[in-house]
């Protein structure tokens, strides 16, 4: 007897086949998993989802809909189970109870101290019983503000598991954790990444596989004691088929592959479903919000200062008056063009839809540490500057540009002596003694002050932040959202002039 769970993870609002923030077509969406999935021969099968369904791709826009259209359409598509993912929380606990109702079958999240999330099911298919139990990470915690997760705590993973495990056990053939978590922990968070939690469990053999999340990785096939790990990648790209075989009941065989989703047409009913929504989204992303002059082209942004990085920094100062800002750009060929800006241009800038700015004190010290730890980024190799392979393994990007300050980055130096002529704009040095304001997300904080980052052992206490949450539970304050739009009402006739930006060079 042959079982197939088809698992999808981190689509992002990918639900028809368009880049809302390139502002093009794309390849990879809801619409070609559903294709793959409903033109599968596989026997006995089902679709499940890992969570990051409803955030991203401008598909929060939606969140208020009485029929919110990605939950429409895995309702269409016939997914059984639809465990939470960290951005699920982006808008707040009552507004995701709101999109949870609409959703016909099962969603799941074991970790947390509201019974209104299912923390596990059973699903039966051909008289054998197959358990699902959902894990989020629990960074949610520190990810979202008290004012969005109001008195919800997402608890320990290894706890609840082990108050569940065995008893679902006795009443299943097999068990598939869902878990949206990568395989390492986060932040030197224990108990946040899969191999943790494993290690920690009493009994980690009750469980048979497990589908990742969150890292936005591909994972195709991956033992680690004698459980099946399995991770799709982000954006609908992929779609992952674990095959678990039985023989009298009995699971003998597991195995799993990934389907790459741009080898595939997508499904006309989602696409057709998904026209007026398509159409409301490029209004929206299409309006102008400012003009840019005098603006140069950059081959590449990191290795050199831009005018990204000065209207970054800008955006940044507007709110927080700070010394210093740090910030990435993920998009390293992105260019900022003469003429009207619009909110897709932004998304593509800068693409992290939460990043808000918050403020900490840190000394001239800890401003060079996190500078060193930034540049060993890239390493050089045959004459050529290249991405160190280790940091090319995270989830995100980890080079950081600072703004309102001077420095060079000398790759020929060894790793932690590479910041040089570290000055203010004044030319002033920055000494290691210097109390300084620094603006950048507290994600990126808590990066740095966790047990792998150049800041371990030490605290900084936020001073404030621009992220807050507005009557419907939009999250406001963000970087490439509100706070960029209100900069441009703020400049004469909403257009920013691009100054001189020689502030930082690599070599």
């Amino acid at each position: 007897m042959e079982i197939n769970i088809f698992a999808s993870s981190d689509v992002h609002g990918f639900i028809n086949n368009y880049d809302y923030a390139k502002d093009e077509a794309c390849s990879n969406s809801l619409a070609t998993i559903s294709t793959i999935f409903k033109n599968s021969k596989a026997e006995n099968k089902i679709i499940v989802d890992n969570g990051d369904m409803i955030q991203g791709n401008f598909i929060g826009n939606f969140n208020e809909d009485k029929i919110h259209p990605a939950i429409n359409m895995m309702n269409y598509i016939g997914y059984s189970i639809w465990n939470l993912g960290n951005h699920e929380f982006n808008y707040g606990v009552p507004n995701l109870k709101n999109v949870i109702n609409q959703f016909k079958n099962n969603t799941l999240m074991a970790n947390s101290n509201d019974n209104f999330f299912k923390k596990y099911s059973i699903i039966e298919i051909n008289n054998l019983k197959i358990g699902f139990i959902g894990i989020n990470t629990p960074l949610i915690n520190k990810f979202e503000s008290k004012e969005a997760l109001g008195n919800l705590i997402i608890t320990d993973p290894v706890i609840e598991l082990d108050n569940i495990l065995e008893s679902l056990k006795k009443e299943t053939d097999a068990i598939i954790g869902m878990f949206h978590l990568g395989l390492e922990d986060e932040n030197s968070e224990l108990n946040s990444g899969v191999i943790s939690i494993i290690d920690n469990l009493k009994d980690p053999s009750a469980i048979d596989a497990i589908v990742c999340g969150h890292t936005h990785q591909k994972i195709e096939e991956f033992f680690y004691k004698d459980i099946l790990i399995t991770q799709p990648h982000v954006y609908g790209k992929n779609l992952a088929q674990i095959t678990l075989n039985f023989e009298n009941k009995k699971l003998i065989n597991k195995s799993s592959k990934l389907i790459e989703t741009s080898q595939y047409k997508p499904d006309k009913f989602i696409l057709n479903y998904f026209k007026d929504f398509h159409k409301d989204i490029l209004s929206y992303t299409h309006k102008k919000i400012g003009y840019i002059e005098n603006s140069d082209e950059n081959s590449n942004v990191d290795l050199s200062d831009s005018p990204i990085a000065h209207l970054i920094t800008d955006v940044m100062l507007s709110f927080s008056k700070a010394d210093v800002t740090a910030f990435q750009i993920d998009n390293s060929n992105a260019i900022l063009r003469n003429g009207p800006l619009t909110r897709s241009d932004m998304a593509n800038l800068y693409s992290y839809a939460g990043g808000e700015v918050s403020l900490y004190e840190i000394t001239g010290r800890d401003l060079k540490l996190y500078m060193e730890w930034s540049a060993s980024y890239f390493q050089k190799e045959n004459g050529k500057i290249i991405v160190s392979s280790d940091r090319k393994k995270l989830k995100y990007k980890t080079f950081d540009i600072f703004g309102n300050i001077k420095y060079n980055v000398n790759l020929e130096k060894s790793i932690g002596d590479r910041i040089e002529n570290l000055k203010y704009l004044n030319n002033e040095n920055i000494k290691e003694n210097d109390k300084l304001i620094i603006a950048l997300n507290e994600y990126r904080m808590n990066y740095l002050t966790s047990e792998t980052g150049p800041l371990k052992d030490k605290t900084f206490e936020k001073i404030k932040s621009s992220k807050y949450l507005d009557i419907n539970g939009h999250k406001r304050g963000t970087i490439r959202g509100d706070l960029t739009e209100d900069f441009f009402k703020s400049l004469k006739n909403k257009t920013y002039i691009v100054k001189s930006h020689n502030n930082f060079k690599i070599k």
